[in-house]
């Protein structure tokens, strides 16, 4: 059985896409097959899945624009799509999410095919390298040394800045190089970015940077992201000096991101004509470090989604007791204090009952929300199931724990949130603790106590503090 798609939606859509100008990127089966997806009467996610796994591979191998960056476009389309959906059909929005994971997994496969594409051009070229005489003899040691490097580089994935510092550190190796340095933008259209410089063994970061696009360094700006420019210097230049004191040789590459921000990669040296002959090779090696670090961000966020609950953004249940536990075994091991806190919505089903699903997704988030401002950011908040929530106080004992949970009580109690309607709701929240080591001398028991506190606080009238401990009371 189909239904009929409410036509405003799709052209809605289609004022999107026009407006970015990728309407015509769409095929009429691909445009037909997603109407006809739009229109089935329940989410089919393997069909959806599917459908944008392959309108990715499609426009990826069609390469329509020189250079466009196709996982961004559609990823945006897919967005506003999902967006347009929920609103028309009312769909869960953690129903709809994992269309966004499957999407970077199969972005995350092409640009693994793209690397394999990039190593087999290498060997290529190694053995045309091989062909040449004795005088080539020094760039085919070098061009074997950056091959390695930027294979390392690709197949090891790791936390974004050891990337670039490895990257840095090995680029300077094979160019014997007195600076090498990257600088990402923030975003697209900001100012200001982030310079990563390894010098003599120092690597130093330096956030909100604003990288000089004028003077200088505006011909380095306006080249092609697929071509690296060297220039050799016969006189000290003021803006470059102010970075990069005393360099006679430079050579950089422009790089674009998967945000599709701005990056540049430079090496530099003290001496003239350092690097003659190496341009294609620094070439090859900006093509490969803008891959590697988009898969680096790729694997960065598939691995937060699978840590976070969808709706409220804390940890789900599964991490949020991985890393309970272990916050457990450092208190117990050096005798510190850890408090666990029980929260839970008061008359939370009424909410859905009374306003709908959606409002109360909205009230999940908002308190979720208030949890996390309230807490300090070495404590752990995660969803434990339903409408409740754990919260776990590192370095904290039985009355900071009470002081923090009267605190998230008071808070919850005064908020006004919003759900979409003519007026705000006002929920309350009851919740108990338990702390370590006065309370329990295990994880379980503590959790344990802690829900017996939350069902005392929840009998003696809700929107209270409960606890079960020792002293056997209720805080109002």
């Amino acid at each position: 059985m189909m239904i009929k798609v409410d036509g405003t939606m799709l052209e809605q859509l289609e004022d999107f896409l026009s407006q970015r100008q990728w309407r015509h990127y769409f095929s009429e089966q691909e445009w037909q097959e997603l109407t006809y997806l739009s229109g089935l009467p329940q989410l089919n996610l393997a069909r959806q899945t599917d459908y944008w796994e392959r309108l990715l591979t499609s426009w990826d191998t069609r390469s329509l624009t020189p250079h466009r960056q196709v996982y961004a476009e559609i990823r945006q389309i897919l967005v506003r799509y999902l967006d347009l959906l929920q609103q028309e059909r009312s769909w869960p929005r953690h129903e709809l999410e994992p269309l966004l994971l499957k999407l970077a997994e199969t972005q995350i496969a092409l640009q693994q095919k793209q690397l394999l594409f990039w190593r087999f051009e290498h060997e290529q070229k190694l053995a045309r390298v091989q062909s040449l005489n004795s005088e080539n003899d020094r760039a085919q040691a070098e061009f074997y040394n950056l091959s390695e490097l930027t294979q390392f580089v690709s197949q090891h994935l790791k936390e974004e800045t050891d990337l670039i510092h490895y990257a840095l550190d090995g680029l300077m190796g094979v160019l014997d190089a007195s600076w090498t340095a990257l600088f990402l933008h923030d975003g697209p259209g900001s100012p200001q970015g982030t310079l990563y410089t390894l010098r003599q063994g120092r690597f130093t970061i330096q956030p909100e940077f604003s990288f000089p696009a004028q003077g200088f360094w505006k011909h380095f700006w306006q080249t092609d992201v697929t071509e690296a420019q060297m220039q050799e210097l016969f006189k000290a230049e003021d803006e470059l000096e102010a970075l990069f004191p005393n360099t006679r040789s430079l050579l950089t590459q422009t790089l674009t991101m998967p945000d599709l921000s701005r990056g540049m990669i430079l090496a530099c040296s003290d001496e003239s004509r350092a690097f003659s002959g190496f341009r294609q090779l620094f070439n090859i090696f900006g093509t490969h470090i803008a891959s590697a670090l988009q898969n680096a961000r790729l694997h960065a966020q598939i691995n937060e989604l699978a840590i976070r609950d969808s709706l409220t953004g804390v940890f789900n249940r599964h991490h949020l007791e991985e890393r309970m536990r272990f916050s457990y075994e450092l208190s117990r091991r050096y005798g510190r204090e850890l408090s666990v806190l029980m929260v839970d919505i008061d008359h939370f089903k009424s909410i859905n009952d009374t306003y709908g699903h959606q409002a109360g997704d909205a009230v999940l988030r908002e308190v979720a929300a208030l949890l996390r401002q309230r807490l300090r950011s070495t404590d752990i908040i995660g969803r434990y199931g339903g409408e409740e929530f754990i919260a776990v106080l590192q370095e904290t004992g039985e009355s900071g724990a009470e002081i923090v949970s009267e605190d998230l009580v008071r808070m919850v109690a005064a908020a006004k949130i919003e759900i979409g309607l003519a007026d705000p709701v006002c929920v309350t929240i009851s919740v108990g603790y338990a702390s370590y080591p006065g309370d329990a001398l295990n994880i379980d028991n503590l959790i344990k106590i802690a829900d017996q506190g939350l069902y005392q606080a929840k009998h003696a009238g809700r929107n209270q503090v409960g606890y079960a401990g020792q002293s056997r009371t209720v805080l109002q």
